[in-house]
């Protein structure tokens, strides 16, 4: 169910953009920033799901590669 919410609500393509946006704040503030090291990826919480669900059910998490993130940006003219 959720990665069919996901998909209905475009929320697969607002964390990509999100990513993007960390990405790239993140190598220009943080010194020594490595994606490898220090993105540790995109979770999305389903709260209503939270309370009825056992474990990590309501939770989504990815970790976007490198190589997209980087096409996103260059789609974006980043």
């Amino acid at each position: 169910g959720i990665a069919r919410e996901m998909a209905s609500k475009f929320y697969f393509f607002q964390y990509l953009l999100y990513a993007v946006a960390v990405h790239r704040f993140l190598g220009e503030t943080m010194p020594g920033y490595g994606w490898e090291k220090n993105f540790g990826g995109v979770r999305y919480i389903f709260l209503r799901g939270v309370a009825a669900s056992r474990g990590d059910a309501a939770v989504f998490a990815d970790r976007p590669s490198l190589a997209l993130l980087e096409d996103l940006a260059a789609v974006l003219g980043l």
